[in-house]
């Protein structure tokens, strides 16, 4: 160790007499205390007593802020977690993303569009939806006219579906046709099978009676019906008018085209609900109802039938084709009015299916009276003609074609 030597402990001994001894230092000590302030050794003694390292107010809310940001990145780590989950199972096929930018809101307005006034009457509606039982009790008259009305029916669906019009509404037809039934009835008595004895005033007669059913001034909704009368006795005094010149053939051919014009009468009279013999009206078949109610499926295999039948009658003449020839057409017009009578018939088409086959089985009557020479084909004749008539009249009430 180094041990210091006299005259350095001469030199210390120097500096210590400069400032004094111990009691001379005492009285100099005691004047500064008496200077400083009794306040500064308070300040004093709290910043003694603070031991170091412990925090304060400060680190107290340092230490919250800490708590809150510990818990924060801890939500945030469970978070990730859990999307990195999520996107994993969805990549396995395990769980389904459903996208919410596709989803619509909506919309409900707080504001009133309109305001109803406060003392007006609030109307609620009492009457049930129509069922079948309340279809069934609806009145099928109108109380004005008389005239049937469509009455709904319940399907299965519940969507009501209002059955084809019976009727066209046309009030002035049935007072029409009390004045022109007389012309007709003129006109359906003449027959080119058996010709009046006077036919040129027969001819003037006609001419008369159709020239007055063309001058009247009706209604729109009875011209058509009209219209259709007055071809038809063009066309009969056409057929008189080839009687005359001794051209029977062609007078037949004529009668059939009338016949035709007289059946879109009867079936505009139908259709306004003006009954006559044979209409439809008294079975309540509503106006072209054929497709629905299978008359249409029935008459399209009824109809080749009916031509075939036509066409072997027409094909015979007994002056010019052989006995075995005669037979063989007469055969088959017989097969074709049995095929007729096997058909399946529906309800709708009970009635054409009786008059076709009358019809059918007239027209073969008629060729073997012919063949024989027998007068009584004429009888036979007109009442295939009448059938005829009747038969295309309920086609066209229908609604198909002849």
């Amino acid at each position: 160790m180094y041990k210091r030597g006299k005259d350095e402990d001469d030199g210390l001994d120097s500096l210590r007499s400069d400032f004094g001894s111990e009691e001379e230092l005492g009285d100099e000590r005691g004047f500064l205390d008496d200077v400083a302030p009794a306040e500064d050794d308070a300040e004093d003694k709290p910043r003694e007593q603070r031991p170091s390292g412990v925090p304060g107010n400060v680190s107290f809310i340092g230490g919250i802020f800490r708590v809150i940001g510990i818990a924060l990145v801890s939500v945030l780590i469970f978070l990730l977690i859990g999307v990195g989950i999520t996107f994993g199972l969805s990549a396995a096929g395990i769980v389904e993303i459903i996208d919410f930018s596709r989803a619509s809101v909506p919309v409900i307005s707080l504001l009133p569009t309109s305001v109803p006034p406060t003392d007006a009457p609030v109307s609620v509606p009492t009457q049930p939806p129509p069922t079948e039982v309340a279809a069934a009790a609806a009145p099928t008259t109108d109380s004005a006219g008389g005239q049937p009305v469509p009455v709904p029916t319940a399907t299965p669906e519940n969507v009501t579906v209002i059955p084809p019009t019976p009727v066209t509404a046309c009030a002035e037809m049935a007072d029409w046709w009390e004045d022109q039934s007389a012309i007709y009835a003129t006109f359906a008595a003449l027959s080119v099978e058996q010709p009046p004895q006077t036919l040129l005033a027969t001819l003037q007669q006609m001419r008369v009676r159709r020239d007055a059913a063309q001058a009247a001034v009706l209604v729109p909704c009875i011209d058509p019906v009209r219209t259709a009368f007055v071809n038809g006795y063009d066309l009969q005094i056409r057929a008189f008018e080839a009687v005359n010149n001794s051209d029977l053939p062609g007078a037949r051919s004529l009668m059939l085209m009338a016949g035709e014009a007289y059946a879109q009468a009867h079936a505009g009279l139908w259709r306004a609900g003006i009954a006559t013999d044979g209409s439809p009206l008294a079975s309540g078949i509503g106006a072209d109802s054929g497709a629905s109610c299978g008359a249409e499926a029935w008459y399209q295999a009824a109809k080749t039938q009916r031509d075939t039948l036509l066409d072997a009658y027409l094909a015979v003449n007994p002056e010019t084709m052989p006995p075995p020839q005669i037979r063989q057409n007469q055969d088959t017009m017989a097969a074709a009015a049995s095929n007729v009578a096997t058909l399946q018939t529906p309800a709708c088409a009970s009635t054409p299916s009786n008059l076709l086959i009358n019809y059918m089985q007239d027209l073969i009557n008629a060729l073997q009276m012919r063949a024989g020479s027998n007068p009584a084909e004429i009888e036979r004749l007109i009442s295939a003609y009448n059938n005829r008539l009747l038969l295309n009249a309920w086609l066209y009430y229908l609604g198909l074609v002849p």
